[in-house]
């Protein structure tokens, strides 16, 4: 394996979408110097169990998976280990949140996914469980580098299943993997040798139910700049109608190829945000229409009621002219 020192450029986005509240969490963590020269981690949990405890659990992931690799990696001298020490950490982790649940009844029954990406001098560990995405972005291609640990991926391995049939699964959301629960569940884990000049996207599935792969690679290898991109698709999301919070976390390892064989990206427009975090509304020339129709008709009304009342009080007498007297 060569060795990958190059720049290492980090962009994120989090946006609590359509819900109420945000129960996405990401972290990304700097190491200080190591045996195993272990650079950076990125990290993004999903919660699940209602705002406080979906909070509550992804943010004990992302802390507890990022202080068990930070003090572990200090100590560890064969890289070939760091597999493991993943592991680990994700089984504290699980520990951690299911104590948190069982102590609080608030809590009763919180989980998370989460998705990791470990970036080395010479390699990168991948690790998740749920439905939390990575994906590896060239500018040929993109690949899923994280597996799925949903109802619907269970169904997928064990029969083939027909487009419609895929889009019409009643448990599509269904997690059959994730932290906090009683038994620790297995991690899934890879290692990734070849990343120099690419980008990692590891995100939430608010940003993958409305967005294909075909798609996440058009933004991040059509625009410039990775926190253009990040903005770009979780931004895309939103107006596409995702229902879920959004969080996106790139990391671009030397820099991203980008050239005439990369589609070009079109606008995406931001979202303008109320003091509410939803879409403002914006004037359209029909509104505006509907208000000069109003205006006349209250114009109208007003007249109407003066020549009535002016009527009324003789004012439109013929042969009087008020105020002068008689013509005779």
């Amino acid at each position: 394996m060569r060795s990958h020192m190059q720049e290492i450029s980090v962009a994120s986005y989090t946006h609590r979408g359509r819900k109420l509240h945000n129960e996405d969490w990401l972290g990304v963590f700097e190491f200080p110097e190591n045996p195993v020269r272990a650079r950076r981690l990125a990290i993004v949990a999903d919660g699940m169990g209602g705002h406080n405890a979906g909070e509550l659990a992804s943010q004990t992931a992302v802390e507890t998976i990022a202080r068990e690799l930070s003090d572990r990696v200090l100590f560890l001298q064969n890289p070939d280990d760091i597999s493991s020490v993943v592991i680990e950490a994700f089984r504290i982790a699980n520990e951690t949140i299911f104590a948190k649940a069982s102590s609080e009844p608030s809590c009763r029954g919180m989980g998370t996914t989460a998705s990791i990406v470990l970036i080395l001098a010479d390699r990168a560990v991948i690790a998740n469980m749920g439905d939390s995405r990575i994906y590896l972005v060239k500018c040929e291609g993109i690949e899923q580098l994280s597996e799925d640990h949903t109802a619907l991926a269970s169904a997928m391995k064990t029969r083939h299943m027909t487009d419609e049939e895929i889009k019409t699964f009643p448990y599509t959301h269904a997690i059959t993997r994730s932290l906090g629960e009683e038994t620790a569940q297995e991690v899934y884990t890879r290692i990734v040798d070849q990343f120099l000049d690419s980008s990692f996207i590891i995100c939430s599935d608010g940003l993958t139910d409305v967005l294909d792969e075909r798609e996440i690679h058009k933004q991040v290898t059509g625009t410039s700049d990775l926190q253009i991109a990040v903005d770009n698709l979780g931004k895309r999301a939103y107006q596409l109608g995702s229902d879920d919070n959004i969080t996106i976390v790139g990391l671009e390892i030397g820099i991203l190829k980008r050239n005439n064989y990369c589609v070009s990206v079109e606008k995406v427009n931001p979202v303008k945000k109320g003091t509410n975090g939803q879409k403002s509304k914006k004037g359209h020339p029909i509104s505006l229409v509907l208000i000069l129709i109003l205006i006349v008709l209250l114009f109208a009304i007003l007249a109407a009621g003066l020549i009535y009342y002016l009527d009324a009080h003789g004012y439109f007498d013929r042969g009087t002219v008020h105020g002068i007297g008689s013509i005779m």
